[in-house]
């Protein structure tokens, strides 16, 4: 072979790589993954098959090994996290989660964080790492994620006062928070305005 068609056959390859991770380069910006949307990017289902629908039912164990039923709060509003330790987005999330539990707790919400297929120790050493005081469970096997459909990380489902679903919400941006607490403020009759609107989170 000689040496010029070497050159050119070295440099379709070349060219071949670079525009295949371009390509790669441009789904990572666009689209989402497992690991959550990109550049925090949101990716919000706003119609799943179980919105308006009666919430699967679930009993897990918690980070002290109790069971733990999702019947356990019936009449209440339920938000539930579905995550892992190793994904950025569901680290970025964690601390707002810690926020809204704080604030709604004792107005009726339950906020429930969920590992999805980890080890409870492994849960155990993240919940004190990022000093997550919310409810935590661990779903092993992935049961309970794949009964709520779970394709990306981290997945925020509301739950109403009767046991549907109100909201199913895949990935994370700070902007799209607003929508999240907005819906829980309006199952729980609590007035609200957006955080990244100007103005107070809500007028008690």
């Amino acid at each position: 072979m000689s040496r010029p068609v070497m050159y050119a056959i070295v440099g379709v390859l070349i060219a071949g790589f670079v525009w295949t991770s371009i390509q790669v380069k441009r789904q990572e910006l666009e689209g989402s993954t497992l690991f959550g949307p990109a550049k925090n990017r949101i990716n919000v289902a706003r119609e799943t098959p179980l919105t308006g629908r009666k919430a699967p039912a679930f009993t897990l164990k918690s980070l002290k090994g109790e069971q733990v039923s999702l019947s356990d709060f019936k009449g209440q509003v339920v938000l539930i996290d579905f995550f892992a330790t190793w994904c950025p987005p569901c680290r970025a999330v964690t601390p707002i989660l810690r926020e809204l539990e704080t604030k709604y707790k004792d107005k009726g919400l339950t906020v429930i964080s969920i590992d999805q297929g980890e080890p409870r120790e492994m849960a155990a050493d993240y919940a004190k790492e990022m000093g997550y005081t919310a409810l935590m469970l661990v779903d092993e096997d992935g049961s309970v994620s794949e009964r709520y459909k779970v394709t990306g990380l981290p997945t925020l489902v509301i739950i109403d006062q009767n046991g549907k679903v109100s909201s199913y919400q895949v990935g994370f941006a700070p902007q799209a928070m607003d929508k999240l607490e907005g819906q829980i403020c309006k199952l729980l009759g609590i007035k609200f305005e957006p955080q990244y609107q100007g103005g107070p989170h809500v007028r008690h």
